[in-house]
């Protein structure tokens, strides 16, 4: 498996649970108390989410990347669980994936293997489910994680196949075959 492809495609569905958690959040903060932006979000930053929130100007939810967003959920769970339904298995998930945020984003080409990648993917399509995304919004993720398991060398996609060296193409036939050529209307036996 190629590395560098496994890299972007956690780290794209990581971007797309963050957009996810943000839009769910979006009108649920705001029903909690009045000055929600104040109380349930910069008051639950680190110092350096909170810095990066003041350099970019952040005034949504929707603007927070995905670290910010799961501690946002993580410190106001009582009041998120006691208006929405999440159960201790999703609080255990949004633990978990503060780690696998912190873990792909420091990751080294050894680090990565077929069961964390396929772990790491579940606690993500599960945080989908419980912040209202579709089984369509996850499909992609449900067949990467089908690829890993099939050992699929998932890099190479066919646009790809079609444009390799034709050096390379007679290099992947089988072993006896031979490209023949036909006269047109000529039938093969």
């Amino acid at each position: 498996m190629d590395t560098t492809y496994i890299i972007s495609k956690m780290n794209s569905f990581m971007f797309r649970l963050g957009q996810q958690i943000g839009t769910w959040l979006s009108p649920k903060l705001p029903r909690i108390t009045e000055d929600w932006w104040e109380e349930l979000v910069l008051r639950n930053l680190t110092p350096l989410q909170l810095e990066a929130v003041a350099r970019k100007d952040i005034q949504e939810i929707t603007g927070l990347d995905l670290a910010s967003l799961l501690r946002v959920v993580h410190r106001n769970w009582f009041l998120l669980s006691g208006t929405h339904f999440m159960n201790a298995r999703d609080r255990e998930n949004v633990r978990t994936m503060q780690g696998i945020r912190n873990f792909w984003a420091h990751i080294t080409p050894d680090d990565i293997n077929k069961p964390r990648v396929i772990d790491d993917t579940n606690v993500i399509i599960a945080l989908m489910q419980t912040f209202d995304a579709t089984m369509k919004d996850t499909r992609d993720m449900e067949q990467f994680i089908f690829d890993v398991e099939e050992d699929k060398d998932i890099h190479i996609t066919p646009e790809q196949e079609y444009n390799k060296a034709p050096e390379q193409q007679a290099a992947q036939e089988p072993s006896g075959h031979s490209e023949k050529t036909f006269d047109p209307g000529e039938i093969q036996i």
